[in-house]
Order: C-alpha cells, then structure tokens, then sequence
C-alpha cells in the first residue's frame, strides 16, 4: 500500500529531472517519499482502526481519553487492575441514566459489590397512615438508611498468594463514598455498617 502512496508523491512532483527533483532510487528525494508514503500508510491503517476505537467494547488505544472523558477513575473505588475493568466502568458510565429510586442505588451498589446492602426510606409522620412510635416532626423527610455488610481488606500475603495477585484489594471508600457522590444534595444518608 505504501508503494501506491509513493506513486501518488510521484505524480505530483513537478515534471522536472533536475537536481531538487532527483528520484533515482537511493536519492535524498526517493528516500523522503519513501518515508512519507510509509507515514501516510501508517495513518490509513489508524483510519481503519478508528472504527474499532469508537466501539468501547474494542477500545483499546483510546481507553484512558475514554476513561478521563465519564470521569474516571472513580474516587470511591480507585484504578481498575485490568482493562476488562476499565471497559466495564466506561460502559458503566455511558450506559449509567442515573434515578431517585431505591432499585437505582442498589444497582449502584450491586455494581461496586455490595450485594447484601439494604436501603429503608423514611417518609413524613401522616395522621392515619403512620403507626404508634413513628418519628414526629421534619427531620425524617429528606432522610434514607443503608445498612450494609463493610467489604474487608485483603492483603497479598507471600505464602498465600501468587505473582499476580493484588497486593491489595479493598473499595477505597465504600458505601458512604459511592452513595454521597450519587444521592440527591437534599438529602441526609444514615449508614448502618453490620458487625
């Protein structure tokens, strides 16, 4: 392919034999449309890639632009340890429509692992509707609990584990991390870590 770039060099030269437009094979001039036929070969072949990038789940080479583009990495859960990963999140990320729902936080939750999370939403004390010992008064409007089982942190301990272990796998900030990057600002979230 480099050689029909080099023809189409070639053809736009003008048609002069003199010292500046010497192509004998081996002159500075040959050895210059060489290489650049070889570059504008280099760049057909990204073309043809390009369509392999845009498809996050082909991406390679454009996986970190991907990544700093939905914001990543996350703050909460820190870098991702393999690309399959890191795809997963910029899916994640893309495909994410976001929602005030209970099942859309434990989806979030879900995402990151915490499978065993439960969420409880609390609602205004209301005359005939709410029973004996509900809380009375405005501080419950705007407020959720989580309650949750903490993931724990597993070190890389030397006669345990092998070469490509992680040293360390924990969620960096867990819970409270995810859900008040996420929550509504009106909100107060009451975490609940079990024993």
């Amino acid at each position: 392919m480099s050689k029909d770039y080099k023809q189409v060099l070639l053809n736009a030269l003008p048609p002069s034999d003199g010292v500046v437009w010497n192509t004998v094979p081996g002159s500075n001039m040959d050895n210059f449309l060489s290489w650049w036929a070889e570059e504008l070969n280099h760049i057909d072949e990204q073309l043809d890639n390009l369509i392999l990038e845009a498809n996050p789940l082909t991406m390679s080479q454009m996986m970190m632009v991907r990544y700093a583009e939905v914001g990543l990495p996350n703050i909460c859960r820190g870098e991702p340890a393999t690309i399959e990963e890191h795809r997963a999140e910029i899916l994640a990320k893309w495909r994410g429509t976001g929602g005030q729902s209970i099942g859309y936080y434990q989806d979030v939750l879900n995402t990151y692992g915490f499978t065993t999370a439960t969420i409880t939403e609390y609602s205004p004390f209301q005359a005939g509707r709410s029973t004996a010992g509900a809380q009375i008064g405005d501080a419950f409007n705007f407020c959720w609990q989580v309650t949750y089982q903490p993931i724990s942190q597993d070190y890389f301990h030397v006669d345990a584990n092998v070469a490509d272990d992680l040293l360390d796998t924990i969620q960096t900030g867990g819970i409270p991390c995810i859900l008040n990057e996420i929550k509504p600002a009106h909100t107060t979230i009451i975490f609940t870590p079990l024993p």
